[in-house]
């Protein structure tokens, strides 16, 4: 509602289309189809095939899979893990641990599903949609 509008909403059960209308709209049903009046008493050219609904929330945004080191360093910055991330990587032992910072110093990019994003979430007991989280808000930086 914009402005204080109060708005009257219809689907269209054909092709899912979401119609809006202003409360001055008059809408009568007549015979199970709805006809749709302008505060004049013009009838709108409307289809027939609207029936009362919601208005429908707008689609989830898939979770990225990949972002920048940049940008994974800036969300953990942001989340108060940076440290810990850092510290975590730093302790990690023989040559998967060298490996390990190796791609944290030298990537890119990270993978969402890395065996090294497994590890540290597993370390830091991050929950696979506290991992979304983090992804989701270092692509936007």
């Amino acid at each position: 509602m914009a402005g204080g509008t109060v708005m009257q909403v219809f689907i269209d059960q054909v092709t899912g289309a979401c119609w809006k209308f202003e409360d001055d709209v008059l809408v009568s049903n007549a015979s199970g189809s709805y006809v749709f009046k302008s505060p004049y008493g013009a009838v709108l050219n409307v289809p027939t095939t609207l029936q009362p609904g919601i208005v429908p929330p707008p689609p989830t945004p898939p979770i990225p899979s990949v972002v920048t080191m940049r940008q994974a360093r800036l969300a953990l910055l942001n989340a108060g893990l940076l440290t810990q991330v850092n510290n975590t990587i730093a302790a990690l032992p023989g040559t998967s641990g060298d490996a390990a910072r190796i791609e944290w110093e030298f990537a890119s990019a990270i993978d969402r599903n890395s065996p090294i994003v497994a590890s540290l979430s597993a370390s830091l007991g991050l929950t696979s949609a506290q991992l979304d989280s983090l992804f989701t808000a270092a692509a936007i930086l």
